[in-house]
């Protein structure tokens, strides 16, 4: 289990990030060789888009596996310090990155804000006089 500012120094050193370059597509009439016919010039360039779709396939399935683990720690990181459910985390977790990911800085000051404030009333007692 990682410690808030340990997430976020991972997630500031791109560590959340799946980063591969893929190639741009082809126009279906690209020539590669003007030896070759045109329809062995359009089976290659089928086969080169093919193999880029499949590359982005791969990264969009891999950006979700990061996303995920993203915040799978942030949700472990929650449990661990705050005396909170999974189910409980879970929700305050997508809440505050529903409301404040457009700027990551302050998700992650806000998970702290926020998991206080909910631990706070999930525990409070209430005062009794006896």
């Amino acid at each position: 289990m990682m410690h808030i500012d340990e997430i976020r120094n991972s997630y500031n050193r791109g560590e959340y990030t799946y980063k591969v370059d893929i190639p741009k597509k082809l126009k279906p009439d690209h020539v590669f060789d003007e030896e070759l016919s045109v329809k062995r010039n359009r089976e290659l360039a089928q086969e080169h888009n093919d193999k880029v779709d499949q590359m982005q396939r791969d990264k969009n399935r891999k950006q979700r596996e990061l996303n995920e683990q993203f915040t799978t720690d942030v949700v472990e990181y929650i449990i661990a310090y705050y005396d909170l459910t999974e189910k409980q985390a879970r929700i305050l977790e997508n809440f505050v990155y529903d409301e404040h990911h457009s700027y990551m800085g302050d998700y992650f000051t806000y998970i702290d804000t926020f998991a206080s404030f909910v631990d706070d009333i999930v525990n409070a007692k209430e005062d009794t006089d006896d």
